[in-house]
Order: structure tokens, then C-alpha cells, then sequence
């Protein structure tokens, strides 16, 4: 039997009916985390006894199993909300998720003759630097690359930049990683 469950680890999930006597204000992954503290500590000392170590005592096993699961909940994070970010272009539009290589990205669009970029990118100095229009506003180490971004973004019909998410410029930092 054993080596049968052992063999199709599939057959080893739990059904509800097994967390019957877990209290109800106890969510699962609190219930897990709690087990899992009790199992680490209990091979600990499993270890230590039959390793020829010394022997614990049971309070100082329960205090650090609740050290353990009080770092563990410290942990968590509430689940983020996911909004959705549509960054398909209208008709007639290029899009460019790019990082603080926008203004090298905007002469690529000038050289392919693109008229009307929309441009992404996650940095909000980037994006309010480059969109002031008023000089003594800019940052000092962005004001040549804004100036440049400003003078050839004319030579386009239109352009637009906007601020997004670290999570959706994904794909600009890993061509940046890999450049």
C-alpha cells in the first residue's frame, strides 16, 4: 500500500472532508503554514536526537515553532488587484513599452517613419521629465535626453507618453537585460 501511494504521488491530494476539525476563522494556508512550522521543528529534533545532539525541550520547540510561523505570516501580502492595462494601439499607431531608453527608441520610430507612437514606460521621472514643457522644471540628468526627445518627437505626426506599471514593462527590461 504504501509504496502504491508512493508510486502515483496524484492520488496523495486531501479532500475537504479532511480539514473538517480545522476552526473556521483558521483560513488553509494559515492551517498549512502551522503544520508545516510543527513538521520542520519535529525533523529538527528527530535530527538532533538521532544524531547523537542534544535533547530539546518542549517549550523551546513551541517557541520556536511560533517564532517560525510569526516570520512566516509577517510575510504575506495582500493579493494585489489586477487591473487590466490594454496597451493595443488604435489604428494607425505603433506602440513602444520602453524603459530610459525612450528618447533612443523615438529615433528608431523618426528612422522607420512611423507618425504616430504611443510610448510606455514604467519610470514616472522619465515620463514627467520628458513631458515638461517648461525647462526649469526638468531633472539635471534627464534634460539632455528630454530636450532631444521634445525635438525629434516633432518630426512625428503625433506622440503620447504615458506612465505604466513596473509588472507591464516586462518585455522593455528584458530586451534592455539582454542588449
Amino acid at each position: 500500500m504504501v509504496g502504491h501511494i508512493a508510486s502515483q504521488p496524484h492520488q496523495m491530494q486531501l479532500s475537504k472532508r479532511d480539514f473538517l476539525n480545522r476552526p473556521v476563522a483558521l483560513s488553509f494556508a494559515e492551517f498549512i503554514t502551522g503544520a508545516l512550522c510543527i513538521f520542520e521543528s519535529i525533523w529538527k529534533v528527530r535530527n538532533d536526537v538521532r544524531h547523537g545532539g542534544h535533547h530539546t525541550q518542549i517549550s523551546v520547540a513551541i517557541r520556536a515553532i511560533r517564532v517560525r510561523y510569526r516570520d512566516h505570516q509577517s510575510c504575506i501580502m495582500p493579493p494585489r488587484s489586477k487591473t487590466e492595462l490594454n496597451l493595443t494601439p488604435p489604428p494607425g499607431w505603433m506602440t513602444c513599452c520602453t524603459d530610459v531608453s525612450i528618447d533612443t527608441n523615438l529615433s528608431v520610430a523618426v528612422q522607420n517613419q512611423f507618425q504616430r507612437v504611443g510610448f510606455f514606460c514604467d519610470n514616472a521621472e522619465v515620463v514627467s521629465n520628458f513631458s515638461e514643457t517648461n525647462s526649469h522644471n526638468i531633472h539635471l540628468n534627464l534634460a539632455g535626453a528630454a530636450a532631444k526627445f521634445r525635438s525629434t518627437s516633432l518630426q512625428l505626426q503625433s506622440v503620447q507618453l504615458s506612465k505604466i506599471g513596473k509588472e507591464q514593462n516586462f518585455m522593455a527590461h528584458n530586451a534592455a537585460k539582454w542588449a
